[in-house]
């Protein structure tokens, strides 16, 4: 996986962000898939949001992506906006959730959902990221203090 960092944030340091980046995708993605999937994380505050993840490019089977995450959080909440918005990337980069020609409708496995007219907690899509951001948080935390790995 090749990770590029952008922005300013004084709570983790570039090495700690694709460190993260890296260990937490190897969670939820498959050794075959991670040398073809390229991750910008972007720190910059957008209103009302922790993070955002873009798919750059081809949205039929993405490889690229941009994901955005607070600076201003702390950096709990940031590794776990992290991992929710990686739970994201693997969900576009596997196909099982895909933008369609109209903005308002996703496509996740064979169903179309119209994005507006669901409740957000009730987005199949966001279920899964809020279900896995925490464990994927404490698993890489667990980690970090066995290893003895400081950044």
């Amino acid at each position: 996986m090749k990770v590029r960092i952008r922005g300013k944030n004084d709570k983790m340091t570039s090495g700690e962000t694709r460190y993260a980046t890296k260990w937490m995708s190897a969670l939820i993605m498959s050794p075959q898939m991670m040398p073809n999937i390229t991750v910008t994380v972007l720190f910059e505050r957008e209103e009302g949001l922790k993070g955002s993840t873009e798919v750059v490019g081809d949205d039929i089977k993405p490889r690229e992506f941009i994901v955005a995450i607070d600076p201003n959080l702390s950096r709990k909440s940031q590794l776990r906006t992290l991992a929710h918005e990686l739970v994201h990337v693997k969900q576009f980069s596997l196909g099982e959730m895909r933008y369609t020609k109209y903005t308002e409708l996703i496509k996740w496995f064979k169903q179309t959902i119209h994005n507006e007219e669901t409740e957000y907690w009730d987005l199949p899509w966001e279920i899964e990221a809020f279900g896995r951001e925490h464990g994927m948080y404490i698993r890489y935390i667990d980690h970090l203090a066995k290893e003895k790995i400081r950044f």
